[in-house]
């Protein structure tokens, strides 16, 4: 079947050629050369890399944005840590100084309010300190131990403060007030700090993640500090991350927990949503399983502007540029690489920056349409000159051969090309002595031809197999395929040919065999194959 359709395509490029006016091969072949120099122009935008500037742009536009809110957020996360481990070490001095007389373990302080007021109201001063020079959004302690023990669920009820900040989501940086949300209300009020309206006097631990596992480890815990998962704030309609510290006795046992929180509402004023050229760009900070950026369970910088949702994961692929993000909803250009957080099961956290897919295609089918037109443009333009030069060589020959047609051959150079009237003459001169068997062509015509047909003798068989395939009919680029050879041989042959033959283009090489074969003087130029030259 292949072999078939070949046939079929051969058979019907010589019934193209035999059929084929010197008027429609010019054409063809301007319109090739304008085609060609199209395609050219194209592949110099790509390998240049103009056709894709946009996605360039872009590409550097997330970049940037990614190492600069990555340096940032990077920055905090060692500040948040700094200073929560200042804090686990200053709690923890408190309760060595307090717990003395061999008490060991914290839990003997079960049901002893008095000593538990007097224990907060000394870490209250570290607590408050620590919340006003982190930059968070809130911070606890939590102690093992509970002011009743015998009160209903007082295996999950933790005494111990924590202290928010009172408008978390808004610009707290000249002005800070707190909001008391857990612990003795006595302390509140010694400092003058409002109760939350969510106030509780204990944590409920259960709603402390991995709480319970770090204190049954106790000694023999490999963690250090870790960060939670975003979850809701036990009581109110807050999300929050929170950064855990144990705090450990002298003897290395458990008092408890301490730590820093981190809000939904705070992270999203630290990091709106940025404008940019391709749309807004957004902040995430989340773990990463495969191929999926978990948002539910990290956090989201401000997407005003955007149809971002928090509560879907987003699934993503590399590209050559950037990442392309998908969400049930949407779809997002961006970058995201690892940060230094610690989770308590070894989650891989990432920081990504996410731009609209919307916004970028929008920007690079713009700068594509731009490119596209100017390539039409130019297409347009080498179609029309190849038609008007066609015309303007086609023209003189057609007017000759029409002058020929009606009055005859004459003296009169109609042609306009040298060559071409050169040959009116010959043919003038051969009329006129009929009684010869062959009249010499003008001299200079003459000097032409011999000169032409000795440098066919100097062609050696491989260069004569390209000259018979122009005999045959064949255009340049139908060489390689008549003679199976490729395409640079086919170069290589044609420039020694054009020496040998003392011709400078393959439209003058046609032309002296146009110009034989009306003098009937082609085969003085057929030769067999044993008779070329190696």
């Amino acid at each position: 079947m292949k072999k078939r359709l070949r046939n079929i395509v051969l058979q019907f490029k010589k019934e193209l050629r035999e059929n084929m006016t010197l008027g429609q091969k010019i054409r063809i072949y301007m319109l090739m050369v304008a085609f060609v120099t199209v395609v050219i122009g194209v592949v110099f935008l790509v390998v240049t890399g103009a056709w894709s500037n946009e996605k360039k742009t872009i590409q550097s536009h997330i970049r940037y944005e990614l190492a600069t809110t990555g340096s940032r957020l990077e920055d905090e996360i060692n500040s948040y840590e700094g200073y929560g481990l200042a804090l686990s070490r200053e709690i923890g001095n408190i309760l060595n100084n307090e717990l003395y007389n061999g008490i060991k373990d914290i839990s003997s302080l079960d049901n002893n309010a008095d000593k538990l007021l007097e224990l907060q109201e000394k870490m209250f001063g570290e607590i408050n300190t620590t919340l006003q020079i982190s930059g968070s959004s809130g911070v606890f302690v939590v102690l093992d131990t509970t002011i009743n023990s015998h009160a209903p669920n007082a295996e999950c009820s933790r005494s111990g403060l924590y202290i928010r900040l009172k408008n978390v989501g808004e610009d707290v940086a000249f002005k800070q007030s707190y909001s008391f949300f857990r612990g003795i209300p006595d302390v509140a009020h010694s400092h003058d700090i409002e109760m939350s309206t969510r106030w509780n006097l204990e944590f409920n631990v259960d709603n402390l993640p991995y709480y319970k596992e770090m204190m049954e480890a106790g000694e023999d815990s490999k963690i250090d500090y870790y960060w939670t998962e975003r979850m809701e704030l036990e009581g109110t309609w807050h999300d929050v991350i929170l950064l855990c510290f144990p705090i450990y006795s002298e003897q290395g046992t458990l008092y408890g927990v301490c730590g820093i929180e981190l809000s939904a509402l705070y992270f999203q004023n630290q990091y709106p949503s940025v404008d940019s050229d391709f749309g807004k760009v957004i902040t995430v900070l989340a773990p990463l399983e495969k191929d999926t950026l978990m948002i539910e369970e990290g956090m989201t910088g401000g997407t005003d502007g955007t149809w971002f949702s928090d509560d879907e994961n987003l699934k993503y692929k590399q590209t050559k540029r950037y990442n392309i993000y998908q969400s049930g909803k949407t779809s997002y250009f961006g970058l995201h690489k690892s940060l230094p957080i610690h989770s308590y099961y070894g989650k891989d956290w990432q920081v990504a920056v996410l731009i609209p897919k919307e916004g970028c295609q929008s920007v690079i089918f713009a700068g594509n349409l731009k490119f596209t037109v100017l390539l039409i443009v130019l297409l347009t333009v080498m179609i029309v000159l190849s038609i008007v030069l066609s015309r303007r060589i086609v023209r003189p020959i057609q007017k000759g051969v029409e002058d020929i047609r009606e009055k005859g051959i004459t003296n009169q150079k109609t042609f306009g090309i040298k060559e071409f009237d050169s040959l009116i003459e010959y043919l003038n001169e051969k009329r006129e002595d009929n009684d010869k068997e062959q009249k010499e062509l003008p001299d200079g015509v003459e000097e032409l031809f011999e000169r032409f047909i000795c440098g066919v003798e100097k062609l050696s068989k491989a260069e004569y197999r390209v000259f018979q395939c122009y005999l045959d009919g064949y255009e340049v680029a139908q060489v390689a395929e008549g003679a199976c050879i490729s395409m640079s041989t086919v170069k290589k042959h044609n420039r020694s040919i054009y020496e040998k033959l003392e011709v400078s283009s393959y439209d003058e090489l046609m032309l002296y065999l146009d110009m034989l074969e009306r003098c009937d003087r082609l085969h003085v130029v057929i030769r067999k194959e044993e008779d070329a030259e190696d």
